[in-house]
């Protein structure tokens, strides 16, 4: 039974000879410098993926408020068309001006082209912004994976049964510090036979 992460013994839960099963805990240690540091790495690691996670709520903040400006944009045109056709039957008649004609005409033509503009901009943006969303999911993954990863080795300070079988070689003391990669004990599987020979 080897130690993980190194520390001082801060609980032993069973005895030297006791039959234990696998993931059974054997003994806890604790090392405050080490802790800290997972906390630290932690708390950056959330900050991290919430502000990814904002990113990704502005750019769809930002395709709403296009969306908003087209639909004034569509608006300002269908209302420009629906001038155009009426003044196209009233310069026919000879009841408008060329020169009030005239600028129905220009101003049709130009909320016909903003709106051209504005949609394809509108299109370019979606796509822009599905790729930035599709990346910052793919960092958020990584992060979920990294905490999870860092959340694991935090139970590293557990110390617990590799297998099941008869321990032997346990003999923690509370308060004394054990390195890293220390064997601590020994588990005897009680399986086959044991030879023992000079």
């Amino acid at each position: 039974v080897n130690i993980i992460e190194g520390g001082a013994v801060q609980e032993i839960f069973v005895e030297n000879g006791d039959m234990v099963i696998k993931g059974q805990p054997l003994a806890r240690l604790y090392n405050p410098n080490a802790e800290l540091a997972y906390m630290q790495q932690e708390t950056a690691i959330i900050e991290q993926v919430n502000n990814l996670n904002k990113a990704k709520l502005d750019l769809r903040n930002q395709e709403l408020n296009l969306e908003k400006d087209l639909i004034g944009i569509e608006h300002d045109y269908l209302d420009a068309k629906s001038l155009f056709e009426l003044n196209q039957k009233l310069f026919d008649k000879e009841i408008l001006s060329k020169n009030e004609w005239q600028k129905t005409q220009e101003n049709y033509r130009f909320q016909k082209e903003r709106m051209k503009i504005i949609m394809q901009s509108v299109k370019k943006e979606k796509l822009a912004n599905q790729v930035q969303i599709g990346q910052l999911n793919q960092s958020i993954g990584f992060m979920n994976k990294s905490l999870d990863i860092l959340r694991i080795n935090k139970k590293n300070f557990l110390i617990t049964a590799p297998i099941s079988g008869r321990l032997s070689s346990f003999e923690p003391i509370l308060g004394k510090t054990y390195a890293q990669n220390t064997s601590i004990a020994f588990i005897d599987d009680q399986k086959g036979y044991k030879l023992i020979a000079d």
